[in-house]
């Protein structure tokens, strides 16, 4: 029997690394959408996921028994992320409910969603209390898969990544606007690396790790359910960017920390006793 797996949001920094997770277990059946019209993938498809209309479409013609929503937006502006991250899941959710409604759907949410909580561990039965239209959109997604399941028991489950590591992250995330400047600098074009406030701590995942865990939730995760994404560990942001100054053979001299920028949340470590029950 085959197993027809769409990844929306193929040409980001996850889905690349889910994809090639995915190529390891299922290389036949595999689908991917975006709303780039080009990519070097095969069986590719251009969507605006924001559109019921596209995304019926596309889900109509490839009829997946899985989709991996990965596709989504961190730009803080309200109408950006809402269609990205509310608006593209419901119109995912409504096109299975005219299509099949076995289809098993795994959802991204985000560690932002929780918000300005008490440092330390965090549970997925913690208040969500978000602090920025990123984390606020990513907690109506979170709504969205309540509600689809309690009205019409959709098959759903959703991962809710901690902080994602990997050279390839996107500029707005630390990481990745750390490994943009060790690019720059190296290149000649800029003589220092600026970073914001670097007294908080981390839960950081490598995103190789990180999508591991998300084929296992979508294979194993309970319907219905929320499983946190992290080490259950923290590392202080100033000991990650050593650590990375470091591999890069770059002197912690070129550092410049602007501490007008400060963090509001000291310490945020995902409680993953969840995730670990699905190893076992």
């Amino acid at each position: 029997m085959t197993n027809k797996i769409l990844v929306t949001g193929a040409n980001g920094f996850s889905a690349k690394e889910l994809i090639n997770e995915l190529k390891k277990i299922n290389s036949n059946d595999l689908f991917f959408s975006d709303i780039q019209k080009k990519s070097s993938l095969s069986n590719y498809f251009q969507c605006d996921l924001s559109s019921f209309k596209e995304t019926f479409n596309l889900i109509t013609k490839i009829r997946p028994n899985q989709i991996y929503h990965l596709a989504g937006s961190c730009t803080n502006i309200y109408k950006n992320d809402y269609d990205s991250n509310v608006l593209t899941s419901k119109n995912i959710l409504d096109s299975i409910l005219k299509i099949d409604t076995k289809i098993r759907i795994l959802l991204i949410g985000s560690a932002a969603e929780y918000g300005k909580t008490q440092s330390g561990y965090i549970s997925e039965k913690t208040l969500l209390s978000p602090i920025s239209i990123y984390g606020l959109t990513k907690s109506f997604q979170t709504q969205l898969m309540k509600y689809y399941y309690n009205k019409y028991k959709l098959n759903l489950v959703m991962a809710r990544p901690f902080n994602l590591y990997g050279k390839a992250a996107p500029v707005h995330l630390l990481i990745g606007n750390l490994f943009y400047q060790i690019s720059q600098y190296k290149l000649g074009k800029i003589n220092k690396i600026i970073l914001g406030n670097l007294t908080a701590e981390r839960d950081y995942i490598d995103i190789k790790d990180a999508v591991k865990d998300y084929v296992l939730i979508m294979e194993k995760g309970v319907t219905n359910q929320i499983y946190n994404i992290g080490t259950g560990n923290a590392i202080k942001i100033r000991d990650l960017v050593n650590k990375v100054f470091s591999q890069e053979s770059i002197s912690a001299d070129v550092l410049e920390e602007n501490n007008s920028s400060s963090n509001t949340i000291k310490k945020s470590i995902a409680n993953i006793s969840k995730i670990i029950k699905l190893k076992k």
